[in-house]
């Protein structure tokens, strides 16, 4: 029975990282007899550090690897991993490949899109709330045990406005909802065709009155050429009362250009 090795690099910034524990390497190991999984996130953390025996043993290792799993393929992936034939990598997206030479090569790259829905979306309604509650300054108060009034914001009858209807926009407008919040949407696949937690569907040449309308906006756009650019300065003028903006990871959006054109309740 021909085996097919498997390596795992879930976190290689520090030796001390969570890692694939040995029930998941197991479950793993169990789709198949002929699966052998190995989880190397030390050998590579080892290897960023510069320990030499790390890199050895991770040529061994990288010398009949067919697979890899993980966040962060080693360095010189090809040259090392001969035999390699699919990578798996642990985000959503695949654009941190983008420029390297596994991306140029015939190797399998797939993503797990999907799975990242229910922390980020969690992650987007605690800065909502952040910024609503003002949580930042309670905090500083907490800092220089000073103590002083303040009035905090409902959310409760709020606009959030989500640019990108996928699976974690889909998930941000639920938990939205169930706040009692707004939900305003444009998503470029949907178009305005009616989608479930969403209040209204606008065109999405029509983003400046989604961006007008919104308190919060959430920017939940995949990576490609026409959202790699947008117009940070341009968005943050559409919106005179907008609170907050959360970007995903994808599509880029420069922070610190909004935060410039908006007022941000502290």
């Amino acid at each position: 029975m021909k085996t097919v090795n498997v390596i795992t690099v879930i976190s290689a910034a520090r030796v001390d990282a969570p890692r694939l524990d040995d029930a998941l390497l197991q479950q793993i190991s169990q789709v198949d007899p002929s699966v052998k999984v190995k989880d190397a996130s030390t050998l590579v953390a080892g290897e960023l550090r510069g320990d030499p025996a790390a890199r050895k043993n991770m040529d061994a290792l990288l010398a009949e690897t067919e697979v890899l799993v993980g966040f962060m393929p080693p360095h010189d992936l090809l040259k090392r991993a001969p035999g390699l034939k699919w990578v798996q990598m642990m985000s959503a997206g695949v654009d941190s490949l983008l420029n390297s030479e596994i991306w140029q090569s015939r190797i399998t790259i797939t993503g797990v899109s999907g799975i990242h829905a229910t922390p980020i979306s969690e992650y987007v309604l605690g800065t909502i709330l952040i910024f609503a509650k003002q949580s930042l300054y309670s905090f500083r108060m907490m800092q220089k045990r000073q103590w002083q009034k303040f009035t905090p914001q409902l959310v409760r009858g709020r606009t959030v406005g989500i640019i990108g209807l996928g699976h974690i926009g889909r998930e941000v407008a639920r938990l939205a909802r169930a706040l009692g919040m707004r939900v305003l949407a444009a998503d470029e696949i949907r178009g305005t065709r009616p989608a479930g937690n969403v209040d209204k569907m606008v065109p999405v040449n029509q983003l400046r009155k989604l961006l007008a309308d919104s308190d919060f906006v959430v920017s939940c756009v995949p990576l490609t050429p026409k959202t790699s650019k947008p117009n940070p300065t341009s968005m943050a003028r559409s919106s005179r009362r907008r609170r907050c903006t959360s970007r995903i990871p994808a599509g880029t959006i420069n922070p610190s250009t909004i935060s410039h054109h908006q007022k941000v309740s502290e």
